[in-house]
């Protein structure tokens, strides 16, 4: 009857471990009954079941193997097979640890980036040698009150393409929302031509975009410009390198650092630089 019993606990087991443990009070059963044999032939059934022996099966079987009926057993063969699952779940556990290290430095890595992605900033230095940390803003979302914008163009060209006249139509939506703000407009030229040119040509550029703006109804009192020539370089941040791959965030491009490149990427990075950046002011 008792075996009986433990044979339906097995048909109505629905783990290893259920199974495992039905196993270990039958082979309990047999060592109260004073039957050796069938004690071990039931521990046997359990490690060589080909099913995972988890934490829980392996202390049942070290139970089993510290009973009374079973511990004077000087078969070898039991032992060697204890220690063998013994070292094979150790080596489970020690290989889980690592996937779990791992995965865990994979998250930290991931969240560390989602961070510096979501903020990013770069730091510019003026002709007067002051610093200004700049928070670089997502150029395909609504305008943000304390983020900088960026309008490209061709060679010498002050021309505004759809791109840059979307972000435009953005900051008229976001100027007329808020009256008491203001525009600054500042033109970048790359390093090509003389001083005197580029200043010239980064003039035309946050010309263009104020008049864009002053044609859409914003008052010319509150855009703000000025121009750099090719004095700021571009630096990369994460919306130029997630549309140009060529370039890694922080890249500054220099005329030192664009002398270094070659073919498309050296035009892209002349393209990069010839720009105007946009942010509100009060």
């Amino acid at each position: 009857e008792a075996v009986a019993a433990y044979d339906l606990a097995l048909t109505k087991a629905k783990t290893n471990y259920q199974k495992h443990e039905a196993l270990y009070y039958l082979a309990v059963y047999y060592c109260e009954m004073g039957n050796k044999a069938k004690s071990l032939e039931t521990l046997n059934l359990i490690i060589n079941s080909g099913e995972t022996i988890d934490e829980c099966s392996l202390e049942l079987i070290e139970r089993l193997m510290k009973s009374a009926c079973i511990s004077d057993c000087d078969d070898a063969k039991w032992q060697e097979k204890i220690a063998e699952i013994e070292n094979a779940a150790r080596v489970k556990d020690s290989l889980n640890n690592k996937k779990i290290n791992d995965l865990n430095n994979k998250i930290n890595e991931l969240e560390n980036r989602a961070k510096n992605n979501s903020d990013i900033s770069k730091m510019t230095t003026t002709n007067d040698n002051t610093r200004i940390v700049k928070r670089i803003a997502d150029p395909l979302q609504p305008i943000s009150a304390d983020g900088y914008y960026k309008l490209h163009f061709a060679f010498d060209e002050s021309d505004l393409d759809k791109e840059s006249k979307d972000i435009l139509d953005r900051f008229v939506i976001f100027l007329n929302d808020n009256k008491d703000l203001k525009v600054n407009c500042v033109g970048h030229a790359d390093i090509r031509g003389t001083y005197e040119v580029n200043q010239t040509i980064s003039k035309e550029r946050s010309t263009k975009a104020k008049n864009y703006l002053v044609a859409k109804g914003i008052s010319e009192d509150r855009i703000v410009i000025s121009y750099t020539g090719y004095t700021e370089p571009e630096v990369i941040d994460q919306y130029i390198a997630r549309s140009h791959p060529v370039f890694k965030i922080g890249d500054t491009l220099t005329n030192e650092f664009i002398d270094n490149l070659s073919g498309e990427k050296k035009t892209k990075a002349h393209q990069l630089n010839r720009r105007v950046e946009l942010n509100i002011i009060k």
